[in-house]
């Protein structure tokens, strides 16, 4: 038995290491004068937003950049969200009234109405319940833009509140991020969050939209970015942060979890093979130490500890490298033995994120 704990947490080292080596990597992108940046639209696709976007909208509209246009798709939306856009009165911000019916329905369906009526080719994306970390958000999509990027992902965290609940929910946002910002490093996408995230008109329209999954009510983030042929350049920027507020549940954290989760069946083979096996060995080391004590007279006992150490150890340095390149000042390094926590909550999630279908829209990702 203690061969399989110390197969996978070797597992968890190597990938722990790829983690680390990837972050190291990131770079900020140089600035370049104005006048070569591209115009903007930024997209939203809302729906009974009202309160989120009283908060948040004006940080988005007062973004430091030189040209660009704010979108906001207001979606059959039964709240207040049509009297707060038409207060807003914003010269950048251009609202809609989209209404459901049986051909055009769901967040995808909001927000490839809102790309139709986008005056750029580059588009930036974001949900009404988030806010950018700070003025210069839009700038580094634009820069990513500018380096004839196609596609850019950028990175969602959770705002820093008390309690345990809310430690690990922004230490799994982590885990998410660090997963598929390394997999654009290593020139293998295979997700984004539409959070914080862009792309321009030409790929959009070169995989056809949505149209390869549109039947699935989630996915408008990461299953469009699978559908990306191979060609296409993808930039990892984990500087252009937003943040939003975590659930304050853990039924509501399950049914987010859930919702996230659901495209996972539609992923492709190999990520999916890759994905569980990620999960599966992360959840047998955090057992392995749970069961250490039954394993202390194992003569292979020390080299089982000395592994999760190293881990742990690389762990802690790969979340103090985010943290840097994100100046996401949370205190989320302190938290990383948490981590064991969330390798024994995640087969648990995913197991049930197959038992049912999520709402046809999906709105926090």
């Amino acid at each position: 038995m203690i061969w399989l704990f110390i197969i996978c947490a070797v597992l968890q080292l190597l990938l722990t290491t790829i983690i680390l080596g990837a972050m190291s990597r990131v770079s900020a992108y140089p600035n370049c004068a104005d006048n070569e940046l591209p115009f903007l639209s930024i997209i939203i696709a809302a729906r009974n937003e009202g309160d989120n976007l009283k908060k948040f909208l004006p940080f988005v509209l007062e973004q430091d950049y030189p040209d660009f246009e704010v979108i906001v798709v207001n979606n059959d939306s039964t709240d207040d969200s049509e009297v707060v856009l038409q207060k807003a009165d914003h010269p950048l911000l251009r609202s809609f009234s989209y209404a459901n019916d049986s051909d055009r329905k769901g967040k995808k369906a909001a927000l490839s109405f809102g790309i139709t009526q986008a005056k750029g080719d580059y588009f930036v994306f974001t949900d009404a319940d988030c806010q950018p970390s700070d003025d210069q958000w839009l700038r580094r999509f634009g820069y990513a833009f500018y380096k004839k990027n196609d596609v850019v992902l950028g990175s969602g965290m959770f705002n820093h509140k008390s309690g345990m609940l809310n430690a690990l929910y922004r230490l799994d946002s982590f885990r998410i991020l660090s997963f598929y910002l390394t997999a654009a490093m290593l020139k293998k996408p295979y997700m984004g969050v539409g959070r914080s995230m862009g792309y321009t008109r030409e790929v959009f329209q070169k995989v056809n939209g949505f149209s390869g999954h549109l039947g699935i009510a989630s996915g408008d983030d990461d299953l469009f970015i699978q559908s990306l042929p191979k060609t296409v350049q993808v930039a990892a920027v984990p500087q252009a942060l937003t943040l939003s507020d975590a659930p304050v549940s853990i039924w509501a954290w399950f049914l987010q979890k859930k919702r996230h989760l659901s495209t996972g069946s539609s992923y492709s083979f190999t990520s999916l093979v890759v994905l569980a096996v990620i999960e599966l060995s992360a959840f047998i080391a955090a057992l392995g130490l749970l069961v250490s004590p039954l394993l202390f007279n194992d003569e292979f006992f020390p080299y089982f500890i000395a592994i999760i150490s190293l881990r742990l150890a690389l762990y802690f340095l790969s979340i103090r490298r985010l943290e840097s390149l994100t100046n996401y000042k949370s205190g989320l390094s302190r938290l990383f033995l948490w981590e064991i926590i969330l390798s024994l909550m995640n087969p648990v999630f995913s197991v049930a994120s197959q038992l049912s279908k999520p709402s046809e829209w999906i709105s926090r990702t």
